[in-house]
Order: C-alpha cells, then sequence, then structure tokens
C-alpha cells in the first residue's frame, strides 16, 4: 500500500511540475513578444485645417478674406476645400462669391495643375459684373493656392472651357498667384 501510495504521490508530482513548466513557459513566451508600438491607423486622426474665401467690405471696398474650415482627416483636402467654398455660395449671404445653386463635378491634380469641374450655375447664376468675376476667380485662386502641389487652375463649367464670364479670359491655366483685375493687393493669404 505504501508503495502504491508513493507511485501515486510521485506520478501528482510529476503532472504538477510539468503544468508549471507549461504555465511558465507561456509566461515567458507572452513576455517576450515585442509590443507594437500604436500604428497611426489606431490612433485617432485628427481634423485638418484648410481656408477658403469670401468677400469682406472693408473701407467701402469688397476684399477676400480666408476663414478657416475644419476637416476630417480622411477627406482629401484639395476636394474638402473646394466642396466648403463652392458650399457657401448656396445661400443668400452677399459675402459668397459662388453663384447660387453651383455644384462640385470634379476635381483633378497633375503636374501642378488643378482642373476644376463646376456645374453650368457657375456660369449661368453669375451676376457679378467686372469685380464680381474678379472675385470669384480669385477665392478659387486663393484656394486652391494654399496646396503646394498646385501651381495652376483650369476652371471647366461641366466639362468643357469656359472662356470668360465677361472680362477675364478663362479659357486657359490660370495661375493660383494672380487674381485678376487689380484685386492682388485687396486679398489676404
Amino acid at each position: 500500500m505504501k508503495s502504491k501510495s508513493f507511485a501515486i504521490l510521485a506520478i501528482l508530482t510529476f503532472l504538477v511540475a510539468v503544468a508549471f513548466g507549461v504555465y511558465m513557459a507561456s509566461q515567458q513566451k507572452e513576455s517576450s513578444t515585442p509590443t507594437v508600438p500604436p500604428t497611426a491607423s489606431t490612433q485617432p486622426e485628427q481634423p485638418k485645417t484648410v481656408k477658403i474665401f469670401h468677400v469682406k467690405i472693408e473701407d467701402s471696398r469688397p476684399k477676400l478674406r480666408p476663414v478657416n474650415k475644419q476637416i476630417s482627416a480622411k477627406e482629401d483636402p484639395i476636394e474638402a476645400a473646394l466642396r466648403l467654398l463652392v458650399e457657401q455660395g448656396n445661400g443668400k449671404d452677399p459675402s459668397n462669391p459662388i453663384p447660387e445653386g453651383t455644384k462640385l463635378l470634379g476635381v483633378e491634380v497633375k503636374d501642378g495643375l488643378a482642373i476644376v469641374n463646376f456645374s453650368h450655375e457657375f456660369r449661368d447664376n453669375f451676376q457679378g459684373g467686372s469685380t464680381g468675376e474678379a472675385l470669384l476667380i480669385g477665392a478659387i485662386l486663393r484656394t486652391l493656392g494654399q496646396f503646394s502641389e498646385i501651381r495652376q487652375v483650369s476652371i471647366l463649367v461641366e466639362g468643357k472651357p469656359i472662356g470668360s464670364l465677361g472680362h477675364l479670359d478663362l479659357s486657359g491655366r490660370l495661375d493660383v498667384n494672380s487674381s485678376g483685375m487689380g484685386f492682388n493687393n485687396e486679398i489676404e493669404k
């Protein structure tokens, strides 16, 4: 009987030792597993800020002034800035240089050129004369000019070159550093 008890005790001691060894091995494996620092995708993305331009009357003269707008970090900043610029023209606020009802149909940037495509309301609802045209084009150029990858802008309406809204030649590429018709001094960057 004594030998049976000894055999059972030996087996139990062996099983406890094996279980303890397995436990210790798993603990050592967990501690030796390198901790992975959080990646950009696991950290919350911070919103971005873009500038859009609107008209302010100062000293009885219209001037373009920037307004900072927050966008989601997931949004394309160029498209988001243009969308926000266009959306401000969908109200009756006189500070909006964008013709009412205008929609952004698309924007493509390649080799420093931004090709912007607006809906027909851009042309059809424009009512501003030479000053309004300069402010409208200036707002677009300044909004796009904040992005270092854009040096020139081409404006389309419904996929076709616009030519003019009445005063400025809009048929070619427009430099983002120009606003046309002497409004450079009236525009805050």
